[in-house]
């Protein structure tokens, strides 16, 4: 209870002890009349006459009738000078005890507008409290909302899709002319919309290292949906985590000629590219890709520069 209550409930405690003792005083200061009783004298009785045969003769009967006792006030004569002498401070008393009663109604009255104010002021501060703590919950969850979205970006930027480009080989026969390779989600996540960049040239051998150099992404010889063309096929267009899928590539610039030129170390078959992706929480990545093939161990051998080989 505030100290502003206390003095109101003190205020009011006052008042009614005032009220209670003006009552006692005002039974207190009635004065005391002596009450003395008057016997009345019995009332005469008319005469009766008795009949009779013989002369007449009046005879008055014994009256039975019990005197009447008539209750007055009496005020001795000793208390008359006494009351003569109250009167002045019974009103002097009784003017005292009216001013009390005026005093204790407007303390009543101001303690009933202080209760009133009180009352009112706990209503607005309780109506302030509530949306103060409104506020609070919704900065709370604003912030665990920020909180969540923060440790969902970094599971998600851990645990992702990893697209890489694996067991390449050249094809060339009276069938087939190009690169088959295995396409593998490495991450933890799978990877949706999936999109191959690929690019294959054959140059001098005294030219790739400045092809590499100068081959920056995007690349425009082949693009195909990998997620598209899986679905034609009757397969989830995603790529799952873990899983692999065999692609092929048809390039027309691999020959038996060609071939016979990269075998003999005239010339170097470059095979590059980049992947484009989705993950989960909607994010477009890319994984890229720049490998030389080797005509003595019919490899693909990656290329050092993380500008080219990174997923």
């Amino acid at each position: 209870m505030c100290y502003l209550d206390r003095i109101l409930w003190l205020i009011a405690s006052a008042a009614l002890c005032s009220q209670a003792a003006m009552a006692s005083a005002q039974m207190a200061c009635t004065p005391v009349v002596a009450s003395a009783p008057v016997v009345c004298p019995p009332k005469p009785k008319a005469p009766t006459q008795a009949p009779s045969s013989g002369p007449s003769r009046s005879t008055t009967a014994p009256s039975t009738d019990v005197p009447r006792i008539v209750i007055n006030n009496v005020v001795k004569p000793e208390m008359r000078q006494d009351i003569a002498r109250a009167l002045p401070a019974e009103q002097s008393s009784k003017d005292f005890w009216d001013g009390l009663i005026a005093i204790g109604t407007m303390s009543l009255a101001f303690v009933t507008g202080g209760l009133w104010f009180a009352t009112y002021r706990l209503g607005r501060d309780a109506k302030s409290a509530a949306a103060q703590q409104a506020l609070e919950m919704e900065r709370q969850l604003r912030l665990a909302e920020a909180a969540n979205k923060i440790a969902r970006d970094e599971f998600q930027s851990v645990h992702r899709p990893r697209l890489q480009v694996r067991r390449e080989q050249v094809r060339y026969n009276e069938r087939d002319n190009g690169i088959n390779l295995v396409l593998a989600n490495v991450g933890d996540l799978p990877a949706d919309k999936v999109m191959a960049n690929v690019n294959l040239r054959i140059v001098p051998a005294g030219e790739s290292a400045r092809l590499q150099m100068e081959s920056l992404p995007p690349y425009n010889n082949l693009a195909v949906n990998i997620s598209e063309e899986r679905q034609k096929r009757g397969v989830n267009g995603e790529l799952d985590a873990d899983e692999r899928t065999y692609w092929y590539f048809p390039f027309t610039e691999i020959t038996t000629a060609s071939m016979e030129r990269v075998t003999r170390l005239e010339d170097v078959l470059c095979f590059f590219g980049h992947l484009s992706f989705l993950g989960p929480d909607g994010v477009l990545r890319r994984s890229a890709f720049f490998r030389t093939y080797d005509p003595h161990t019919d490899t693909f051998i990656p290329s050092g520069d993380p500008d080219y080989e990174h997923h």
